[in-house]
């Protein structure tokens, strides 16, 4: 997550806009709807913040609002860049991009992206979506969503895979742990709401697991593997629009 004063951040532009087009390719609910107008809110923050910043901070937010997105992801794209930072969001946003708009639900949209690519961009979407879904909303959110939504949109047991593959043992070995507790806590959630009952949502049981995150964050950096494979061998990432 973002901490610090608004302005000196200027890549939770980045954050914003990634969201904001993924939001809209999936408000088919209230509870999307509701989401949206939450980024929207921040996006109105933002803005509210932008008189305090500088000409300089103001131009660098533009540039990076207005960052292209690649019209294929190609060797030469990959092999231009000078670190992950120069690729990540532009390969994030096209991959969005892919989701079709055919009617069906935003899992099986995504699934159907997802299909489409190599087995190691759909590692990296899987790997990310989760990672940031987590700074946004903490693993409760990524672990209770499938309960809320109805479907499985991060795609739980494959991104555990995802994780194992890139070394990330530590956070594949949380995601596990937490998959029953997180079904036994719909299950009692559930059960107090057939009974009329309001359900004590005490955070502190996700505290432990989030502090063993953190550490495993600092210890290991799943995106330099991400990197490194994409500079051994560039063309695994690539993709024909």
């Amino acid at each position: 997550m973002f901490t610090g004063p608004i302005s000196q951040f200027p890549e939770k532009i980045l954050y914003i806009q990634s969201n904001i087009m993924e939001i809209f390719s999936r408000i088919d609910t209230v509870r999307l709807k509701m989401r949206f107008c939450l980024v929207f809110g921040l996006v109105c923050l933002l803005l509210s913040c932008s008189h305090s910043m500088n000409m300089d901070q103001m131009e660098e937010m533009q540039s990076i609002r207005n960052a292209d997105i690649p019209p294929s992801l190609t060797e030469e794209f990959y092999r231009a860049a000078n670190d992950f930072e120069d690729v990540d969001t532009q390969m994030w946003l096209y991959l969005l991009e892919l989701i079709p708009d055919d009617g069906q639900s935003y899992c099986e949209r995504k699934r159907a992206m997802l299909n489409s690519v190599s087995r190691e961009l759909k590692r990296y979407f899987l790997t990310r979506q989760f990672d940031w879904e987590r700074g946004s909303g903490g693993l409760e959110a990524c672990l209770m969503m499938q309960y809320e939504v109805g479907e499985d949109e991060l795609f739980i047991e494959e991104t555990i895979a995802g994780f194992e593959e890139l070394g990330a043992l530590e956070y594949a070995t949380i995601i596990k742990e937490l998959i029953p507790i997180a079904r036994k806590l719909n299950e009692q959630i559930e059960a107090a709401g057939s009974r009329g009952e309001e359900f004590d949502f005490d955070d502190s049981r996700w505290e432990p697991y989030e502090n063993r995150w953190n550490s495993a964050s600092n210890g290991f950096n799943f995106y330099s593997v991400v990197w490194d494979g994409i500079q051994k061998d560039p063309s695994k990432y690539v993709h024909p629009r």
